[in-house]
């Protein structure tokens, strides 16, 4: 059962998605964000990256979102369906943290935030990547928040620890609450 703090950032989440403000998701809303990003990091459709973030986008919302989240196939999930879907699959995505199995999406993720291609995410990364999502409070306050070591990036770990905190945790101060952007 997802926490009263948890169910918080879920709806935060989805609300980034549901960019158009329309109360649900669809895929056209998982290629926006996903255009959006690609054309920050300057790639060419023909590129593999570029292609290989469609196919990223298009696996997740095929195989992992509409699967859980779509009961009706409308091929559109709700908040509420978002909800219904997070406290299905955070018990297992807790379970591979726990045993510090590889998430292939967290790796996906980190791709899409290292807008540069240099293996780390700098400021200049996250707040692009941050941007396209519309966020645009308080970019420097939440990297800084993130940056726990004070090396100036993120690293691939420390984004994985990042976003268990987003999914996991129920102490509003734990760093990883600012992944994306403050919470509403």
């Amino acid at each position: 059962m997802l926490t009263d703090f948890q169910k918080l950032k879920i709806r935060h989440y989805f609300k980034l998605w549901d960019y158009e403000r329309r109360g649900y998701i669809d895929f056209g809303d998982f290629m926006q964000l996903t255009n959006r990003i690609l054309h920050i990091k300057g790639l060419s459709p023909d590129s593999a990256e570029y292609k290989s973030m469609v196919a990223y986008t298009r696996q997740l919302w095929e195989e992992v979102i509409l699967p859980f989240a779509d009961p009706k196939n409308e091929g559109k999930v709700s908040a509420e369906e978002y909800l219904r879907f997070a406290e299905h699959m955070l018990p297992i995505a807790k379970a591979m943290a726990d045993r510090k199995e590889p998430d292939p999406y967290g790796a996906a993720f980190f791709q899409m935030m290292d807008t540069d291609g240099d293996g780390k995410v700098a400021y200049r990364d996250w707040a692009a990547f941050i941007l396209a999502w519309g966020i645009k409070d308080h970019l420097v306050e939440h990297f800084t928040r993130m940056d726990t070591d004070g090396d100036g990036y993120i690293t691939l770990d420390d984004l994985m620890a990042l976003y268990n905190q987003f999914l996991f945790s129920d102490d509003p101060s734990e760093p990883g609450n600012y992944l994306f952007g403050a919470l509403d």
